[in-house]
């Protein structure tokens, strides 16, 4: 049979291309290319469209007949492929890469995604843990939102907006990481063990609610304590100079290094022979002579606190961190064990059937009076008004409370009347309430002081009512009650940009956040009526000629007693109590606790009790410029002193057994 003409050129090339000679074949491709060349150049545009639709389908059966054919790829390695030549895997490749993210590290997850669902490699996929129980979500977001995790932030600007599944917008107030997301989820595990299986760092990480935010995001830290920041600052600088012989801060890496045991009273109290007053921080990390060395601490000149740099040899710093350890260890020991009761009576007052009621309560920073298109002369000369905030816990519910006032003393007068009014609130919407548990910060000038001791008694006598009062340790009393001051200022600040409201004194304030309907409830306060709750009260003859409580500062934990006494505890869980009865101007001081034994000794010192040791200034003299401040007594030598004079004279803060430098 015949063959075709395009069977005899087929036949042609192929011998060409077998040819030792290369050159005719090369001749005969260029011929043929000028000869197709021609003929396209007399084709019109629809033959033209023919021709290029025909050779594309003539390339791709090409291209699928040699599908099974080996080639050998850039690498030098032999793979199967459908693509017949480099350039077309090349190009298929280009495609590919641009669609791809810029990001290398996604480029690369998701590529190993693809290739392991497309070839099936199961083995390559990432390991997957099982699904989160509900009960331990809900246990991480807790945890995130708990005091000792994050802080609550105060101001009226601190907050985010979000929407219910109903598409309603609310408000969060702001909360902030006191550490790492790293040291928070091992601080997570420390007190959930169970869960190290059941949750890892990234699952962690993505439950955490949106208004807490990361510690690097905080802004200034204001209201910080003074015992940790010098600590932090005594730190920062050894560790600096030498990062494998001193490390920074914490609780795991520094303090379980510098004491036996971090849960130790005896450790923390500075009362272990083994690493009392320094030693085991001596002995683990050893002094370097350095003759440039500096360092900040927090320190008082002329009346305020201020971060001073001391220059001097390493020796020094060493010296200085030694000396100021005991202090620091108590002073964190009283924390935690703080923390932990505050913990303890939250959950015994959620409990269904308790009875049992937490009051936390703090004065908010004052809030200023002002006004949208406000003239010149009134921008100088603004009101102020007092912000008192409350927070009710009981049986799973929580009650926010606002006291306003136009007093702004902030003193014992205010505080019976507030507290008093908040007991009447609760016995009034809560009847089966047998016993309130109070929880305050510590400033001498509110809380912690002889006329708040006295009033207990009162107080629980006049509203028929159990009651204690627990104060945290000093600069960490933050909760929730900074978020309700924030949040009722931020609404008044609104309202008032807005132009809907005029707010000028307590009163107009309450009036404003009534009408902005807002779920925190809000009362005003005159100053008729803290006068009125102090004479229902009879608050005024206790107080008078009233002394001083010994152990007034170190004392977090307060319980009335029959016949004006008092139960003093170093903490609200300290075993060893302390009762001690009010003593009055005029009145003989008696011996009443174990460590005063010697009464010989202390009747010498009786006659020298009521003169500072410091100023010289006599109890009660009316030419005193220290009259108004509450009085401590140092434990060794029983020498009393006014509180600001003990502070300077060496007198030790939050339990330490008020030693003055002396008896040190």
């Amino acid at each position: 049979m015949a063959k075709t003409a395009a069977e005899r050129q087929q036949k042609r090339r192929e011998k060409l291309k077998s040819s030792v000679n290369r050159v005719d074949y090369e001749t005969h491709k260029r011929i043929d290319r000028e000869r197709k060349k021609k003929a396209r150049s007399t084709m019109g545009t629809k033959q033209l469209s023919d021709l290029r639709k025909r050779n594309r389908l003539a390339v791709r059966n090409h291209r699928m007949g040699n599908a099974n054919e080996e080639i050998v790829d850039g690498n030098g390695t032999v793979t199967g492929t459908c693509y017949k030549t480099m350039a077309s895997l090349g190009k298929a490749k280009s495609r590919v890469m641009k669609a791809l993210p810029k990001s290398p590290r996604k480029r690369a997850s998701l590529v190993k995604i693809m290739a392991c669902e497309i070839l099936d490699l199961q083995a390559c996929l990432p390991r997957t843990r099982d699904n989160v129980p509900s009960e331990l979500e809900q246990k991480v977001v807790d945890f995130y939102e708990s005091d000792s995790v994050s802080r609550m932030m105060p101001g009226k600007a601190d907050f985010i907006s979000l929407k219910d599944q109903l598409g309603n917008k609310y408000h969060k107030q702001k909360r902030h990481l006191v550490t790492t997301l790293t040291e928070t989820y091992k601080c997570f595990l420390e007190d959930n063990p169970t869960a190290t299986s059941l949750i890892g760092k990234s699952k962690f990480s993505s439950l955490r609610p949106r208004w807490v935010l990361l510690s690097s995001q905080m802004p200034q830290n204001v209201c910080g304590c003074k015992y940790h920041n010098n600590i932090v600052l005594l730190l920062e600088s050894p560790h600096r100079r030498y990062p494998t012989v001193v490390p920074l801060y914490s609780k795991t890496n520094f303090t379980a290094h510098c004491v036996c045991d971090v849960n130790n009273e005896k450790c923390m109290s500075n009362n272990c022979s083994t690493c009392c007053d320094g030693k085991l921080f001596e002995k683990r990390f050893k002094k370097s002579e350095d003759k440039e060395f500096s360092w900040y601490q927090w320190e008082d000149t002329d009346g305020f606190d201020q971060k001073a740099k001391k220059q001097n040899s390493s020796y020094d710093a060493f010296d200085e961190l030694a000396l100021q350890l005991p202090k620091f260890f108590w002073h964190s020991y009283i924390k935690d064990k703080q923390v932990a009761s505050y913990k303890h009576t939250k959950s015994i007052s959620n409990g269904e059937t308790s009875e049992e009621c937490l009051l936390q309560m703090d004065f908010a920073e004052n809030f200023t009076c002002i006004s949208q298109d406000e003239i010149q002369s009134a921008h100088w000369k603004q009101r102020q008004v007092t912000v008192y905030t409350v927070m009710i816990t009981y049986r799973n519910e929580k009650l926010s409370y606002v006291i306003t006032s136009d007093n702004l003393s902030h003193d014992k007068n205010a505080v019976a009347a507030f507290t008093s009014i908040m007991l009447d609130i609760i016995t009034e919407t809560l009847p089966t309430v047998k016993k309130i548990c109070i929880w305050t910060d510590g400033p001498s000038s509110q809380y912690k002081n002889k006329y708040i001791f006295t009033l207990l008694a009162k107080l629980q006598e006049h509203h028929a009512v159990q009651l204690n009062w627990n104060f945290f340790a000093t600069s960490h009393g933050k909760g929730p009650n900074d978020g309700i001051g924030g949040n009722v200022k931020r609404i008044v600040h609104r309202l008032i940009m807005a132009r809907a409201a005029v707010v000028y004194d307590a009163q107009t304030f309450t009036e404003a956040v009534k009408s902005s309907k807002s779920q925190i409830n809000i009362l005003s306060v005159t100053d008729a009526d803290i006068l009125q709750r102090c004479h229902e009260l009879e608050v005024h003859s206790p107080w008078t000629g009233l002394q001083t409580f010994p152990w007034t500062i170190s004392t977090h934990y307060v319980r009335p007693l029959e016949n004006g006494s008092v139960e003093l505890k170093f903490y609200t869980s300290d075993p060893e109590s302390r009762k001690v009865k009010a003593k009055y101007i005029g009145e003989k001081r008696s011996v009443t606790d174990k460590e005063n034994r010697n009464h010989s000794k202390e009747r010498d010192r009786e006659s020298r009790v009521w003169n500072c040791n410091k100023c010289g200034w006599g109890y009660g003299d009316k030419g005193d410029p220290k009259l108004a401040e509450d009085w401590i007594m140092c434990q060794v030598c029983k020498l009393w002193l006014h509180e600001s004079c003990g502070e300077t004279y060496g007198i030790l803060g939050d339990g330490d057994q008020l030693t003055c430098s002396s008896c040190l």
